[in-house]
């Protein structure tokens, strides 16, 4: 639980959640390619890529057999994850006065409960670039890991109709008041904030020169700074923020660690973790699912003529995202005869018009998986007459041709700023894609 909860606190954005992922991989063994550059890979070898924003690729090559040629061909086991979750980012122009108050300008990501974001220590956090005196341009990744900032609910004698099922005003309502002592009150909005951005790269950079420089780009989100918590020991539940899909991300990186790639001239094995930006929001961006990191580096890989194709055409592919547990409260919203619970089982998720991937070929071999290593399933689908919601796996399993499933281990209050898992969920998807990444 240790290494998680540090893994936790460790990402509020998705650009943390990457250096952190990194961190790990490189503790084990992982070695750091850049894009840019002309790649050297050796049999048995461990590689990272990171394009920043929030995405990250690692893989092992398959250890060297003395029958291997040139053009034998691996089963790529690809496991995908995404790094961000709803919440409220800031605007360009992030900082404006109410009411004598500063307060900041957010926008709306993704699909968060917008009611959980009130009352709550919020932390902010992102990427910053700095320009100097001389044009010269800067880079730091901030986290304030305080509270910066609270977005008060209007007391319940002013909204009587607050318990009625009140309709939150996005552009409104959503104006969390900017309190720490970095912000100057007394200040220009636009230059309150820039000078206080400054005053935090004074305190966490003291060794650096941040007079003269100045804020002209950023890409920052508040999160609630009240990390983790655990109930019921190891086998017991956690709650927290950017459960979806952090869980995901942690319990594969540490898979892909943990797996175990040896001598198999008959099937080799190819591993490979991807983590895109961008899901909650659609994945169209560089960093999402539907741009070309993935496919760039598979070409890299396997670039003998046909070999790409003929590669993907053996292949597999987990998307791995949470799943709906289902609610005690609510159990009518959930099928029952595929109401998962938590810390029941890994959750495979099926939906008729493939807003999941599925594939039998998949599904078996996974389900397979899980009997050979006494790890318990459950099945997810909807209700017929509800919509059902998306992951990065239909996308990718039909851009690359793959064979592929959706999974995930159960949860509550998704999209909240704080969610609930099981712990014992989150070590049965651990093993499960342990044994998924390492040779049979």
């Amino acid at each position: 639980m240790e290494q998680l909860t540090r893994f936790l606190q460790s990402s509020p954005t998705p650009w943390h959640a990457v250096v952190h992922m990194e961190r790990m991989l490189s503790d084990r063994g992982f070695s750091v390619l850049s894009e840019e550059s002309v790649w050297s890979l050796r049999p048995g070898g461990r590689y990272i890529i990171r394009r920043q924003p929030g995405a990250l690729i690692a893989f092992i090559i398959p250890p060297e057999t003395p029958s291997s040629q040139p053009d034998d061909l691996p089963r790529i086991h690809l496991a995908c994850a995404h790094t961000d979750s709803p919440g409220l980012n800031l605007k360009p122009i992030p900082c404006k006065r109410k009411a004598g108050n500063l307060v900041l300008d957010v926008e709306v990501y993704g699909s968060p409960l917008l009611s959980t974001w009130f009352d709550r220590d919020l932390g902010l956090a992102g990427h910053v670039t700095l320009i100097g005196p001389d044009g010269g341009l800067r880079q730091h990744l901030i986290d304030f890991g305080e509270p910066v900032a609270i977005l008060p609910s209007l007391a319940i004698h002013l909204n009587r109709e607050a318990n009625e099922g009140y309709k939150i005003r996005k552009h409104e309502d959503l104006s969390p008041m900017l309190l720490h002592p970095f912000f100057s009150r007394d200040q220009d909005p636009s230059t309150a904030f820039r000078n206080g951005i400054l005053q935090y790269l004074g305190t966490r950079h003291p060794g650096e020169a941040i007079q003269g420089w100045e804020p002209i780009s950023w890409d920052l989100s508040l999160y609630d700074v009240v990390g983790p918590q655990y109930m019921g020991g190891t086998k017991g539940w956690v709650t927290g923020g950017r459960l979806d899909n952090l869980l995901s991300c942690f319990a594969a990186v540490t898979a892909l660690a943990d797996a175990t790639t040896e001598t198999n001239p008959e099937a080799p094995i190819l591993p490979m973790l991807a983590c895109f930006n961008h899901e909650e929001s659609g994945s169209l961006s560089h960093v999402g699912a539907q741009s070309n990191f993935l496919s760039s580096v598979l070409k890299r890989l396997l670039h003998l003529p046909g070999r790409f194709e003929r590669t993907l055409s053996r292949s597999l592919m987990i998307s791995v995202d949470a799943a709906h547990g289902v609610h005690p409260n609510f159990a009518d919203k959930h099928d029952g005869n595929n109401a998962p619970i938590l810390n029941a089982g890994v959750v495979f998720k099926r939906n008729a018009n493939q807003r999941y991937a599925h594939s039998v070929v998949a599904e078996g071999m996974l389900k397979g998986l899980c009997r050979a290593r006494a790890i318990p399933w459950q099945e997810f689908a909807m209700r017929a007459d509800m919509p059902c919601g998306s992951t990065i796996g239909p996308m990718l399993s039909a851009k690359l041709g793959l064979h592929a499933v959706d999974l995930g281990i159960a949860s509550w209050a998704m999209h909240s700023i704080r969610e609930t898992a099981g712990l014992n969920d989150l070590n049965h998807l651990q093993s499960l894609l342990t044994g998924f990444f390492s040779s049979p």
